[in-house]
């Protein structure tokens, strides 16, 4: 159930307003394919939610939808409702590929998300930095929204429980960004260059900061920050950085910055390799992160539903899953996926430095 928009799509080469969704949905066909050819047979079917929830309600209402096996969707949160009530009320699982909303399956039993959930996102880079930086001392940076709020306050828990020590956390408000270079970089000494070699945040006082936001003009000031204070605070971040191509990947290199990434493909993979050149053969481009994503939720589910039935979740809750293009899954003791690995730039190529 996804808002293909098919009234709105104009047969040209040019990419849609909603090509995330398209590119979803090809990944998933796709997998449908290589599922096909190992013995696991799958009726995909497609229905346009047009972004409306009265259209999602009249798709729900008709029969074949009660004896669908599975739901994947919605791809906006204020389509969530109707279809986790159709859920719990036919006993039908469903899952969501895109969002980290817990509150978007609440306590449904048949709803999963494929994504972790903010609180697990939080939860587990608090324990990761604890382990990894040797300096205890913390920074937390994040936005005015409620998914930032929420990041940072599991963050900020799981922290003081596993011996990190939180020295300040600040809600950057809108167009206040600057505040972060005036914590981070306000000088007090220059050297002979005039270069600033002190600032009001002494040098080296610091282990990490942790930026709970993909507002780039938040994290983009950190990185920023960090590279005029030049002595080796880890910074750790979110994947979307990536994609929204708002730091130069020289400075993932050069720089400290982690980053929680439970989509990570690793390029070097044989199946990832494999996928890139069905996919382009197919559709005469590279594949888009959502591409990827489809292919690789079609595959997981696919295979569950063959090896375990229409309710897998009992097989889920025994552990980790392992994955095709990325590390995996993990639903034990959770309806969304708890495993995520922390990457960073080494040699020219993202590597895992650690999986939670």
């Amino acid at each position: 159930l996804l808002p293909f928009m098919v009234n709105t799509l104009e047969p040209s080469p040019a990419p849609k307003r909603n090509q995330n969704v398209l590119d979803l949905y090809e990944g998933m066909k796709q997998a449908v394919d290589t599922l096909e050819k190992q013995g696991v047979k799958l009726s995909l079917r497609a229905y346009d939610t047009e972004w409306k929830v009265d259209k999602i309600k009249s798709i729900l209402n008709t029969e074949e939808l009660k004896n669908t096996d599975l739901i994947v969707g919605p791809f906006f949160q204020d389509e969530a409702k109707p279809i986790q009530d159709f859920s719990f009320a036919n006993r039908i699982n469903t899952i969501n590929p895109v969002h980290n909303y817990s509150e978007l399956v609440g306590t449904n039993p048949y709803g999963f998300l494929y994504q972790p959930s903010i609180e697990t996102l939080g939860k587990k880079s608090g324990e990761f930095l604890a382990a990894y930086a040797k300096k205890k001392n913390c920074m937390v940076f994040y936005g005015t929204s409620k998914r930032d709020s929420l990041l940072a306050a599991n963050f900020i828990q799981a922290g003081h429980q596993n011996g990190l020590k939180i020295m300040a956390a600040h809600k950057v408000p809108k167009d206040g960004s600057k505040m972060i270079f005036t914590i981070l970089t306000t000088p007090t000494e220059f050297d002979e260059f005039r270069y600033p070699k002190q600032f009001t945040l002494n040098k080296d006082s610091l282990g990490s900061i942790f930026v709970a936001s993909d507002d780039a003009l938040i994290y983009a000031k950190v990185v920023s920050s960090i590279e005029t204070r030049r002595d080796q605070i880890i910074v750790l971040g979110s994947e979307r950085w990536l994609t929204q191509a708002i730091i130069d990947l020289e400075k993932f290199q050069t720089l400290p910055i982690i980053l929680t990434a439970p989509n990570f493909n690793n390029p070097q993979k044989a199946a990832c390799i494999a996928f890139e050149k069905k996919f382009v053969k197919n559709h005469g481009r590279a594949p888009s992160d959502f591409a990827a994503l489809g292919y690789e939720l079609m595959l997981v589910v696919g295979n569950q539903l063959k090896k375990n039935g229409v309710y897998f979740q009992q097989a889920l809750a025994k552990g980790p899953v392992p994955g095709y293009l990325t590390e995996g899954v993990n639903f034990q003791g959770s309806r969304s996926n708890t495993l995520i690995p922390f990457i960073k730039f080494t040699e020219g190529q993202m590597v895992i430095v650690e999986k939670r």
